[in-house]
């Protein structure tokens, strides 16, 4: 996933794969102008560790202000006619709802976008001698050890990418391939396991596969980016992998709900699609209340590049985060920051372990998306 900060892209340089055509789209998008509908419900329950639990997803109003000529004469037409509309009904419901069951109408699948480039990159796999003893090499000088030191456990957080959770549902069978097989995550993994084993890595791939089965979406569709839903899942497995000195007294009861409104992807916008493709935002409700008590915004962008909380609970985890990441830190920071007394989270491209052990954080977590990984010994250089 790239970071916010990388979305300068020209769409020529931003090779995205789409699972339907943009013509496809928007004829879905017309059939839910000409339909009027109604607000429709979905829920999913979770039974295990890691998923969403006491999930709710609520629709917001979609109104057909206005029926085309075309949907004028179909919505008078024969009972076959009101069919196939109340399938569409149910299929745009769907989709709006962040569901999969809308693949099965008109022959056509949900708009699902993906960066394209990874595919190959991900089989293209580490030089064992030379680049993982440098990862780890550089790991252990400029993270690792200076944090130990100084007290302060480090954990690596690395973030599935989004085919690597969606890919079997949505990409084409020629696409899948890459990944079954062997890739340099998973080169990655097991060559820090034998010759790093001090090293924490959490790879929540197992567990958000799992909460997949629930239902809802933890990634959005037009955009490479997780959700709130996805972000709550990988906070949950994040807090269960730091174990019982981590347990809170009581869980957050967290759930998410559709806020009606919707914005553009980032890979919609490197790719040029119109509104059709828009992703539908979540709410995230239930989580610890937090005060933010200092904020630093990029010169250049405005996009905030460190922020730190207290938490407005006393429920909370008598402990201080540092919390190192991408964009993909936005969703988790308002999920995490008020299980801890003392928390902030850093754009991973300016922060510093020399910051980090300044404020003497419990646990220092750095977070990087799986296609990084390439880049991770230069990013803490």
């Amino acid at each position: 996933m790239g970071d916010k900060q990388n979305n300068t892209k020209t769409q020529s340089s931003c090779r995205i794969w789409s699972s339907r055509s943009r013509q496809k789209a928007a004829a879905l998008m017309t059939a839910a102008l000409i339909l009027g509908l109604t607000p429709g419900t979905a829920s999913a329950a979770s039974t295990g560790p890691g998923e969403v639990s006491g999930t709710e997803v609520q629709q917001s109003d979609q109104s057909g202000e206005a029926l085309t000529e075309a949907g004028q004469a179909e919505s008078e037409d024969t009972e076959q006619s009101a069919e196939a509309l109340a399938a569409a009904a149910a299929a745009w419901e769907a989709e709006r709802a962040g569901l999969s069951l809308s693949r099965s109408f008109a022959g056509t699948v949900k708009p699902w976008l993906f960066y394209k480039d990874t595919w190959a990159e991900r089989q293209q796999l580490f030089h064992r001698g030379k680049q993982l003893w440098w990862y780890k090499k550089m790991i252990n000088e400029k993270l690792y050890t200076p944090l130990k030191n100084a007290g302060i456990r480090l954990v690596i957080m690395v973030v599935p990418d989004k085919q690597t959770l969606y890919g079997e549902d949505y990409l084409p069978e020629e696409l899948k391939a890459p990944l079954r097989s062997y890739d340099r995550v998973d080169q990655f993994m097991e060559y820090m396991e034998k010759e790093f084993p001090q090293l924490e890595i959490y790879y929540p791939k197992d567990i958000m596969l799992k909460a997949k089965e629930n239902g809802l979406p933890l990634y959005y569709a037009s955009d490479s980016h997780w959700n709130f839903v996805g972000a709550g899942v990988c906070a949950e497995g994040l807090m269960n992998f730091l174990g019982e000195e981590y347990a809170l007294s009581e869980k957050p009861q967290i759930s998410y709900r559709l806020t009606g409104e919707t914005v553009q992807g980032d890979l919609q916008q490197f790719e040029g699609l119109d509104e059709s493709w828009n992703r539908v935002e979540y709410e995230l409700v239930g989580a610890y209340p937090a005060e933010k008590v200092y904020s630093l915004p990029d010169a250049t962008t405005g996009e905030e590049i460190y922020a730190e909380y207290r938490s407005l609970d006393e429920r909370a985890l008598p402990k201080k985060l540092y919390f190192a990441g991408d964009s993909y830190r936005w969703y988790i920071q308002y999920i995490l920051n008020g299980q801890f007394t003392e928390s902030r989270f850093v754009q991973r491209y300016v922060f510093s372990a020399t910051d980090a052990i300044k404020h003497q954080p419990d646990v220092f977590v750095y977070e990087l998306p799986e296609r990084f990984l390439p880049q991770f010994a230069s990013l803490i250089d």
